[in-house]
């Protein structure tokens, strides 16, 4: 594998777009494999970190993308976006390129949400019979930090965003797309240049590969509908759950009614996708449900991190779109504050506007910047307690006033977190602070 992508490379000209965490993972593979090669890091920011190495140069500032067909290959960065841009060199980057060499066995999960669990249970229930599979990707794991490791008998569960997707030309070979909700306009410019990069996880699957997909999700359908997939396609959705047990090509195979950590009805349908992958790969099913009653989910979404003055303090940082928190709202029991609000990306809240207003919350606490919006819009028509508050902290101390005894508190922003922190962790390890402070004076 690692020979096969050298071979592509040795002999070309070539350069890095962007340098940050994937952007030094590829540098340091090349530098490990071609240390003599030259090689160009572009980036638009003037002040990165520079290696002090020879046959290194670099491309930075606001005019970064001007001259890339000077390379033969570059291996870009998914955050930088190149839509509606022509270029003549070829551009690729770790994910394409492990698509393109690798002998190992890929399963490739996206969708607008749900797809980190998923990844993870898929890849904890693999785990746990077979020592040779390997947790890659958007969840945090550059490729190429690992692919030292891969061999022909591997297997790579891989969480790929649309960013990711967009520009592969070869799919994995199982491929899980979760869902599709309206995302990330800020970068695909349309609705159907993301939903584009989405059907990549099954466009170019062979005949011997498989596409699980919910078939629940009306977008999803239409945009399956409309592209050329020659493998086989499973649709897993609500009807494959009855009795509350899931049910795979009729046959009981998980019973939801089993103490686990996975709640709501969202978790119920990464869980019957997480099972058809373990079918798909003969595993040991009694292994695999006690993995997935032991899973103990993400860290940032709907996680009870406090309990003060009999107060439930819920983290859902990771949600970042309506229908992300609209599943929490629904999941979580005895709820009823929720703070919401962050960076606007031109998403329409208008019908997730509509749930707040008749779901079961008491008190809504909006904040900067799509809250803005949610407030004018709920304040108006709303008899429930709405609230503007600008600081988190200021949130928090509101919650903690008017949220009653053994009730819970929320915090889900139907948004990313860019606005005012560095991404949804900093976030999540303010609040946790102001929810502290207000423990210590206890």
């Amino acid at each position: 594998m690692i020979n096969a992508i050298l071979d592509y490379l040795k002999d070309k000209k070539i350069a890095i777009l962007g340098f940050g965490l994937e952007g030094k993972s590829t540098y340091n593979f090349l530098r490990r494999y071609l240390p003599d090669k030259e090689i160009t890091i572009i980036d638009q920011n003037e002040n990165i970190e520079k290696v002090d190495y020879e046959n290194t140069k670099y491309v930075l500032g606001a005019t970064y993308l001007d001259n890339l067909d000077k390379y033969e290959v570059v291996i870009k960065t998914p955050g930088i976006c190149l839509i509606d841009k022509e270029y003549k060199c070829e551009i690729v980057s770790q994910f394409s390129l492990l698509l393109n060499f690798t002998a190992a066995f890929v399963i490739g999960v996206t969708g607008t949400k749900g797809k980190s669990t998923t990844t993870s249970l898929i890849y904890e229930i693999i785990k746990a019979q077979n020592d040779n599979v390997y947790l890659v990707g958007n969840i945090g794991i550059p490729i190429f930090d690992l692919i030292d490791d891969f061999n022909e008998d591997s297997i790579i569960v891989a969480e790929m965003s649309g960013h990711q997707l967009y520009d592969i030309k070869r799919s994995p070979n199982i491929g899980i797309i979760t869902n599709l909700f309206e995302e990330h306009l800020d970068y695909f410019k349309t609705i159907d240049n993301y939903y584009h990069g989405k059907l990549n996880m099954f466009r170019y699957q062979s005949e011997d590969n498989y596409g699980i997909y919910l078939k629940d999700n009306d977008d999803l359908i239409h945009n399956i509908a409309k592209t050329n997939i020659k493998s086989t396609l499973i649709g897993l959705g609500k009807d494959n759950i009855k009795h509350n047990k899931i049910y795979l090509d009729d046959n009981e195979i998980f019973d939801l009614n089993l103490k686990r950590n996975l709640i709501g009805d969202f978790n119920s349908l990464n869980i019957m996708m997480a099972l058809q992958v373990a079918k798909l790969l003969n595993l040991d099913l009694e292994k695999v449900r006690r993995t997935i009653t032991n899973f103990k989910g993400l860290e940032h979404r709907m996680s009870l991190i406090a309990t003060v003055n009999d107060i439930n303090f819920y983290d859902d940082t990771l949600a970042t779109i309506p229908a992300a928190t609209q599943n929490s709202i629904l999941a979580i029991p005895n709820i009823e504050t929720l703070i919401i609000g962050g960076m606007d990306r031109n998403i329409n809240y208008d019908s997730f506007i509509e749930f707040l207003a008749n779901s079961k919350l008491e008190n809504i606490i909006c904040q900067p910047d799509t809250g803005k919006y949610i407030y004018e819009s709920l304040v108006k028509n709303c008899s429930k307690n709405i609230y503007y508050i600008e600081k988190l902290e200021d949130a928090v101390d509101k919650a903690f006033e008017i949220t009653k005894k053994n009730n819970a508190v929320l915090l889900s922003p139907a948004a990313p977190s860019y606005n005012v922190f560095k991404n949804y962790a900093d976030k999540s390890k303010h609040y946790q602070e102001y929810i502290l402070k207000h423990q210590n004076k206890n």
